[in-house]
């Protein structure tokens, strides 16, 4: 696979579930972080030699879609074993100048731009397709570079060549062209454009340029090589961004690969002085932590990189949880106690409130039976607090004094005799 003509690379969210298209080239897959590769068409030929130009991942990394220039939109359900040609049966997206794909985490909405020409949304994982630019005749004939969703696919953004940024609030139907108010951005040659999850957050990158970010949806932009000057006019290709918005990746054509940690205000470069520097850097995707990143150079191999430092954090234990106080209601108050690190927290269903204490959250659970419900009761078998009963106090208190007095009744016939 080393020297393909590579494209596109995509992630899913953990990084684990990788795709890359080459154009003239197959498809290839990993699901092992990227240290492993199988070449799809290889078994579904269909796929083979085809003139790939984009290709991305639902959040899963089960739904991919493909593009190839000039050709059709290919779509998977399967994490890219087998592969239907879309193009087949909506003719309409036959023999497009297909350049970008995107998709929300779902995969069910994607959008994709071709090269001169439109602006194209599907909202059924890529069964069928509209061409917005019918519509929004503003946005037909742009020579469009890349096109951006957040994780809902509501919220789009869309580079245009020597164009404008474009940004949609309504899954692509209609479109804002952000040059008109903001006219520092007209004209300028945007490479690639990306967004994190919510669509707030937005990054650009021109060719030749500067890099750009936006945290208001795409209505208003700064330019990032005013004051990091060291990243202004590089040949700025593909950029990345994780859910947050916080880390991002950028390419340079020719250069290095840069990464940011605030939101791209400030950037450094993570390839320059190694082995990896001054690369034809062409294909750019991160996970949703930021933690696993896949590069591609046009004319040479597949690169990833992992930093632990931005792995999220594990998931909390289910057995572990915070220790409450239970208080609970049933003609008379029970005080029950539960501590530990292996006690479980009282359901929300048999919580409708919680108020903060000294000591521990307390609990209250209002409940028509005497007997505690098996969910609550359960835990204080092993609990190191134990549960004072008052019914069993009870008891006991009769006890003894049934005892007490039958020694009094004794003693009295024994007096009486």
């Amino acid at each position: 696979m080393s020297g393909a003509l590579w494209t596109r690379v995509t992630s899913d969210a953990t990084g684990q579930y990788l795709a890359a298209a080459a154009a003239g080239g197959d498809i290839w897959t990993s699901s092992d972080y990227g240290v492993t590769w199988i070449d799809i068409s290889l078994t579904d030929t269909a796929t083979a030699g085809q003139v790939w130009q984009s290709i991305v991942s639902n959040s899963t990394g089960q739904y991919l879609a493909a593009l190839t220039g000039g050709g059709d939109i290919w779509t998977s359900a399967d994490y890219g074993a087998h592969w239907t040609d879309i193009s087949l049966t909506d003719t309409a997206t036959a023999g497009q100048q297909w350049y970008w794909i995107t998709s929300n985490d779902s995969g069910q909405y994607l959008a994709a731009v071709s090269i001169g020409h439109d602006i194209w949304t599907s909202a059924d994982y890529g069964a069928t397709w509209t061409n917005q630019s019918l519509a929004s005749p503003a946005t037909a004939g742009n020579s469009w570079s890349q096109i951006a969703s957040d994780s809902t696919g509501r919220y789009l953004a869309a580079a245009a060549r020597n164009g404008d940024l474009w940004t949609s609030s309504d899954y692509g139907v209609t479109w804002v062209d952000v040059g008109l108010t903001n006219p520092s951005t007209v004209g300028l040659g945007w490479a690639a454009i990306a967004s994190n999850a919510s669509g707030k957050n937005l990054a650009a990158s021109v060719f030749g340029g500067d890099i750009w970010t936006s945290a208001d949806y795409g209505a208003t932009w700064t330019d990032i090589g005013l004051t990091d000057t060291a990243t202004a006019g590089l040949g700025w290709g593909n950029i990345a961004s994780n859910a947050s918005g916080q880390n991002l990746v950028a390419a340079a054509w020719t250069g290095d690969i840069w990464t940011s940690s605030d939101y791209g205000a400030t950037w450094e470069t993570s390839t320059a002085g190694t082995a990896f520097a001054n690369q034809l850097w062409y294909g750019l995707a991160s996970d949703a932590s930021g933690q696993h990143l896949a590069a591609l150079t046009f004319f040479g191999d597949i690169y990833t990189a992992n930093n632990p430092a931005l792995a999220p954090p594990p998931p909390p234990d289910p057995a572990v949880s915070t220790p409450v106080r239970i208080t609970t209601t049933s003609g008379a108050q029970q005080h029950v106690y539960i501590t530990g690190a292996s006690a479980p927290a009282a359901p929300a269903a048999l919580a409708p409130a919680v108020a903060a204490t000294p000591d521990l959250p307390r609990v209250t659970i209002t409940q028509t039976a005497t007997k505690l419900p098996a969910a609550i009761a359960a835990p204080l078998s092993h609990s190191p607090w134990k549960r004072l009963s008052i019914s069993g106090f009870l008891l006991a208190s009769i006890i003894i004094i049934g005892i007490i007095l039958r020694k009094r009744s004794g003693r009295a016939r024994s007096s009486g005799s």
